[in-house]
């Protein structure tokens, strides 16, 4: 049973999390703390030692990690013996633990961190432990909002005993966010540097781009889940024409919402970015993940007992990716005045080490006393023990970012 549970573990996942993960954390520290408005690193180290802008299209392992939730939800809905309730246990135990982990975490550093105190601070963190998606402790947990909004998506076709229309209904939402992004570009494009009127609407468009509301909608992301959910159902039920266009169409929609996001940072940081970068990274991420169940057995081989060594470096993604800043700014801060800028390299190792204490302490041990407070249902399956799904659904760890 191990080996075949082994065998069902798609690693090659694991190594685009890993990935994607290390994107989005050297884009905040080798360019985002550094722009127009950060002051945690500027107030520690002065003006960075480099020159020109450095990892700016970081960001985009956010877009990635959204493909890779399309794909494995997919998956881990359609196995054997599902239901509405074992989904939202699974769901609850994969996201919660780390989440409260990691945002009582980054609530102590903030509170020392002058620079990122405030008084709301407080309503931020009780905010991020109650899953509240309209205010967080910290800018990363933004995502988690539209990854729920996902799951209540699934869980609400699984309670309806419709988990078979999943495929069309995320292609319908992603078509949609990329007629969204395709009106959005064309009509800022239109009105850049108009005034009256058309000022007015090219105000109210780039403030829809990077809405909230809009955002937890799906309007803006669904794209990105949708052409999991297609690739997922494609690997798993064959590849036909009406998937290929889908996955054509879905695949344009996202590219249009890299270059729309691209456009949200270059106003962020009043800055000139270029967004081919990003969409050439992306691409090769979702061709990566194309490949990755094909050649899974053939990788698996290759890896060795190494394969269980990257499976933790999965599952080692998500609280990474919810600590990364308050960790890598509070060693910084601490370490700045006797190591200069080396400070931001010891503070993404001990960043990147305190993930890994998280994923192979804290979350098991939390995990397990809520597991006595929610016990599976009667003869179900408990859906993440230590990253193990049941034989009828494939192994994916780490699969909310």
């Amino acid at each position: 049973m191990a080996d075949e549970r082994q065998s069902q573990h798609i690693v090659g996942l694991d190594l685009l999390r890993v990935a994607a993960a290390c994107l989005v954390m050297m884009y905040h520290f080798a360019f985002w703390h550094w722009t127009r408005g950060n002051t945690v690193l500027p107030g520690s180290l002065g003006a960075p030692p480099w020159s020109g802008i450095h990892l700016d299209f970081g960001w985009v392992g956010v877009e990635i990690f959204f493909v890779i939730s399309g794909y494995v939800i997919t998956l881990s809905a359609s196995g054997s013996g599902m239901s509405a309730p074992r989904f939202l246990r699974s769901r609850f135990m994969r996201l919660v633990p780390c989440a409260w982990i990691c945002a009582t975490l980054t609530f102590m550093v903030y509170v020392w961190l002058p620079a990122q105190y405030s008084a709301k601070i407080y309503l931020d963190y009780v905010a991020t432990m109650a899953f509240w998606p309209l205010r967080s402790i910290d800018g990363v947990y933004w995502t988690l909002g539209i990854e729920v909004s996902f799951y209540i998506l699934v869980f609400a076709l699984l309670r309806l005993r419709r988990l078979a229309t999943l495929e069309s209904v995320v292609t319908r939402i992603g078509l949609a966010s990329g007629l969204f992004w395709a009106c959005a570009l064309l009509t800022v494009s239109l009105t850049e540097a108009a005034v009256g009127w058309p000022a007015t609407l090219h105000m109210l468009v780039t403030r829809a781009e990077a809405n909230r509301e809009l955002q937890l909608l799906l309007v803006q992301h669904g794209c990105f889940f949708a052409l999991g959910t297609v690739m997922s159902k494609a690997a798993t039920g064959g590849f036909t024409r009406a998937r290929g266009v889908a996955l054509a169409s879905l695949g344009a929609a996202c590219v249009l919402e890299i270059i729309g996001q691209n456009s949200i940072i270059e106003r962020a940081s009043q800055l000139s970015l270029s967004a081919l970068p990003a969409v050439a990274i992306w691409l090769t991420a979702v061709a990566v993940l194309a490949l990755a169940a094909t050649c899974n057995k053939t990788l698996l081989r290759w890896l060795g007992p190494t394969a269980k060594a990257v499976r933790f470096a999965g599952l080692t993604t998500y609280p990474l990716y919810l600590v990364h800043n308050p960790l890598g700014l509070g060693l910084t801060v601490l370490l700045a005045p006797y190591l200069g800028f080396s400070a931001v390299v010891i503070g993404l190792a001990g960043a990147i080490i305190g993930a890994a204490l998280i994923a192979r302490y804290g979350e098991p041990a939390l995990s397990a006393a809520l597991r006595h407070v929610w016990p599976p249902a009667a003869g179900g399956h408990d859906l993440h023990v230590r990253g193990q799904l049941p034989k009828a659904v494939t192994v994916l760890s780490g699969e909310a970012q």
